[in-house]
């Protein structure tokens, strides 16, 4: 989808306005809007990198422990990778880590308040009113007999009053202000985004190991390395718990969903949200045969064919009377990885797409902390990594 940015977004009955000199905010009727409301991030990213602060209301003083927090790296934790034995190969869990050990120190603070909100979300108040009204109804039914039970119908208006209440005490607004070159570089990585979301087909890989002998192998097509893998899901969402005038890329990557922001990437699970900056992102891909038992993507790459239960000789192995043909197909993968935990495997139909998507993260990298990259940039941890 073509990337602009929202000069303007609507938050319950407040709406967030971008000029020149930040972000207003306002409430009211058309024609009749005062500045009040609750406070958004207001976020900058140029050449001289990423700026931030609050739109309304008086910064909160830093205490000293969240200052020794926003001046430590998120500490390196390797992971031991979940592994088990199946009959044909030595299988490797490819999951990400704990993802409160996942904090880019420049977005802490939005961090914090995105998780605060988070948290709170499971409370919500559209809930609460709509059984306080019900339950006020029926006393009032009990209280002054049939009549009384119309005030059960309160639930209605509670349900809707908690919702715009929802409306205003659950989001955390972002509000993106993008220089010329880090906008045309964002742009470049929604790009890149457009053609993975255009295949035919993709995958999230959650396990996969390389197969034993040639009995194994046998039994499995003749491919060397076995995967488990699941179709996933790519597009342009925000956590629910954030506003924003920017829709990102979003891809959901088995238990969690990866979301890439101009500023940072964020990775959300069930409980809570992490963030990583692009300068620490690194994604590897590769382009490689893989012996489709299922339904062959249009876009695809087909390479050749091979027996579901093939001979040493290629022929096929005649003890099985199943013994059909498959395709052998080109298909890209992606491995995204990162020093605090990030370890995911994504694969895609179409072949030759992966590249570009590599090339638009190390731009947005080197416009947004070219610093850190010309010192070496962030460390990987070691990461277990299945060559397909």
């Amino acid at each position: 989808m073509p990337f602009y940015l929202r000069k303007s977004i609507n938050v319950g009955p407040f709406r967030f306005n971008l000029s020149k000199s930040g972000v207003g905010l306002s409430t009211g009727v058309r024609g009749f809007r005062i500045g009040s409301g609750p406070r958004g991030h207001y976020i900058h990213a140029g050449a001289n990198g990423i700026y931030y602060r609050s739109s309304l209301g008086k910064n909160r003083r830093t205490s000293k422990k969240e200052e020794a927090r926003l001046t430590t790296e998120a500490p390196h934790r390797p992971i031991s990778p979940t592994q088990w034995e199946t009959r044909d190969a030595n299988m490797v869990e490819v999951e990400s880590g704990d993802v409160s050990q996942m904090i880019h120190t420049d977005f802490t603070s939005v961090l914090d308040e995105i998780n605060h909100k988070h948290r709170r979300r499971r409370r919500r108040m559209f809930e609460v009113f709509a059984i306080l009204g019900g339950v006020l109804g029926f006393f009032g039914g009990l209280l002054l007999g049939p009549m009384g039970l119309f005030g059960i119908f309160l639930a209605i208006p509670g349900y809707f009053f908690g919702k715009w209440l929802d409306n205003y005490r659950r989001p955390v607004v972002l509000f993106y202000n993008l220089e010329a070159d880090t906008e045309d570089a964002y742009t470049r990585l929604t790009e890149a985004f457009d053609a993975l979301v255009k295949c035919d087909a993709y995958w999230h890989i959650e396990s996969g190991g390389k197969i034993f002998d040639d009995a194994g192998r046998k039994r499995n097509a003749g491919a060397t390395y076995l995967v488990e893998r699941k179709p996933t899901t790519l597009g342009y969402a925000t956590p629910e718990v954030i506003v924003s005038n920017v829709s990102p890329p979003a891809m959901a990557v088995g238990r969690q969903t990866i979301y890439f922001l101009p500023d940072a990437v964020l990775i959300k699970d069930a409980s809570r949200i992490g963030a990583i900056g692009y300068s620490e992102l690194e994604v590897r891909y590769e382009t490689a045969n893989f012996v489709e038992d299922g339904a062959v993507p249009f876009d695809t790459a087909v390479v050749g064919e091979t027996w579901r239960h093939p001979n040493r000789d290629g022929g096929p192995d005649r003890r099985f009377l199943n013994n059909d043909r498959l395709p052998i197909c080109r298909y890209d993968t992606i491995h995204l990885t990162s020093h605090s935990g990030l370890n995911e495997l994504v694969q895609f139909s179409c072949p030759g797409v992966t590249e570009n998507f590599k090339t638009a993260i190390r731009e947005m990298a080197v416009k947004l902390a070219p610093d850190a990259l010309r010192t070496g940039g962030v460390p990987l941890r070691e990461a277990p990594r299945i060559t397909l």
